[in-house]
């Protein structure tokens, strides 16, 4: 496993995985701040993240959010929560691999499908756009993506986004010899 604190991890999944929930929880745990990389963008942009698609494009999004995450990795902050098409460039897949330790929230779709038709499909833009089929299709596609920077995969079975920040705590102490 790459050598880092246990307060220094990263999350990765599709859209709904539960990496922002699981990553505050996680950061409770571990008493370190947590990071959500799409918020950051957000803030920095003073536009959500729907509107960067409609506005700018997927393009200039997954620059911004190639940048952002350059900028963490550089000084990491605790525990950061990626946006769920961080994989699709192969500069953050590298960057991903080489620093901290990866952790792939990999909930069946017919949760991610539950938790996504709960949420607004305004704050989802590829919701929005695409059908139930398209986004399987797009997890499925993206899947071999995350095994390929991922340290650790969770499939959740966990009742809760605590229960699975204890879970992962464990398996990266248990990785590191703690």
């Amino acid at each position: 496993m790459k050598a880092s604190p246990i307060n220094n991890v990263v999350l990765v999944g599709f859209m709904g995985s539960g990496k922002s929930r699981v990553g505050g929880a996680l950061a409770g745990l571990a008493q370190c701040d947590h990071v959500d990389l799409d918020e950051r963008i957000e803030a920095r942009a003073g536009i959500t993240i729907s509107q960067i698609f409609g506005d700018f494009g997927e393009e200039t999004f997954r620059s911004w959010e190639t940048d952002a995450l350059a900028e963490w990795l550089g000084a990491p902050k605790g525990i950061l929560s990626t946006g769920g098409g961080i994989i699709e460039t192969e500069i953050n897949r590298q960057a991903l691999r080489r620093h901290y330790p990866v952790v792939w929230l990999d909930p069946s779709f017919d949760q991610l499908r539950d938790r996504l038709g709960r949420a607004p499909r305004k704050q989802r833009p590829l919701v929005e756009s695409l059908g139930w089929s398209a986004l399987r299709a797009l997890r499925d596609r993206r899947r071999p993506l995350y095994a390929s920077c991922a340290d650790f995969r969770m499939q959740e079975t966990r009742p809760s986004a605590h229960a699975m920040a204890v879970a992962i705590r464990r398996i990266l102490q248990e990785a590191q010899g703690s």
